[in-house]
């Protein structure tokens, strides 16, 4: 398995800035998304990363299977980011 570089964070509030905030100090190139927009650009301006227009919120109960999700999600998001 490769190690992580990049990170998508979701909740720029009270616990997720600090959060995301931790994973740039780490080295993480952090994209941060929130529900407000313009918290999640506040964020990219103050600490870094850069703000993220959409996401994806998974409520399933194993590692595995958010992997098998994301997986299959990627390729279709990279076409979109292409056409756009």
């Amino acid at each position: 398995m490769s190690q992580i570089k990049r990170v998508a964070f979701t909740g720029m509030g009270n616990m997720g800035w600090p959060m995301a905030a931790n994973l740039i100090h780490a080295g993480f190139d952090v994209a941060v998304n929130d529900v407000t927009l313009d918290q999640a650009a506040n964020f990219a301006e103050e600490v870094g990363g850069r703000a993220a227009s959409d996401a994806v919120v998974t409520i399933l109960p194993t590692s595995k299977q958010v992997s098998e999700v994301i997986t299959s999600v990627l390729p279709a998001r990279a076409a979109a980011a292409k056409s756009s």
